[in-house]
């Protein structure tokens, strides 16, 4: 890989390297939140990387967590551009994976809305939600 190509931080650099690691020790794993981001990853790959890929994620070596397009903006966000951004994500991944995301991640630097994690919590399937910046006094309670 060139200087120039290394130094730039894109998904592509964080996907390429990481087929071959998870080939090389089958006791990695690794989480991939944001689909808009995989699926461009994706759409540029071979049959055999797909497929390798795809027995990743059946294995559980590769989970897609949260499974949304992105992580939305909490305080900006209309809570139907919230259901729409992850059905779109949860579509892809069924299609080319025959599976569901069954964790919930929304690492929101700027705190939660009070909507959040019902709709994307239960409402989805998900089995347990991370997510960071809680208020003290709910911590406390």
């Amino acid at each position: 890989m060139d200087e120039a190509k290394a130094a730039v931080s894109c998904v592509q650099n964080v996907l390429d390297p990481l087929i071959p690691a998870l080939l090389a020790d089958k006791n990695w794993k690794f989480i991939f939140i944001e689909q808009a981001f995989f699926q461009r990853w994706w759409r540029d790959q071979s049959e055999a990387v797909q497929s390798i890929t795809k027995q990743f994620v059946s294995t559980g070596q590769l989970e897609l967590i949260n499974g949304g397009c992105c992580m939305d903006d909490e305080a900006a966000s209309h809570y139907i551009d919230k259901i729409d951004q992850t059905t779109l994500g949860h579509w892809f991944i069924k299609e080319k994976f025959t599976v569901t995301p069954r964790v919930g991640w929304q690492i929101n630097p700027f705190g939660h809305s009070a909507v959040q994690a019902y709709l994307l919590g239960a409402e989805v399937g998900f089995d347990s939600f991370f997510f960071s910046q809680i208020d003290y006094q709910d911590r406390d309670k």
